[in-house]
């Protein structure tokens, strides 16, 4: 007997339209409806981290996502030059 490794149960509503065109697609693929909506729910979720990790790849390159992101985040020195004048403001109070 194979153990499965789902152990969480969800009931899940569909519209008859939706369920006959899942059960469509299990039978073509020779699936279980359940099968076919657990892959579905995984890419739901693969998805949405890979919008995760592209919104932070573009935050941590400094862009907006709008226009091209910047070449990568500033290296200390060049962080130190973009602040010189704001530093020597505070030296001088």
């Amino acid at each position: 007997m194979c153990m499965s490794t789902n152990d969480r149960r969800a009931q899940v509503l569909f519209a008859p339209e939706q369920y006959q065109s899942l059960e469509s697609l299990a039978l073509r693929q020779k699936r279980s409806v359940g099968s076919v909506v657990r892959e579905a729910v995984d890419d739901l979720l693969a998805r949405q981290r890979d919008d995760r990790v592209a919104a932070l790849t573009i935050v941590l390159a400094g862009g907006d996502g709008a226009s091209e992101p910047a070449l990568g985040p500033l290296t200390v020195e060049q962080w130190r030059v973009e602040n010189e004048d704001r530093d020597r403001g505070f030296d001088e109070k």
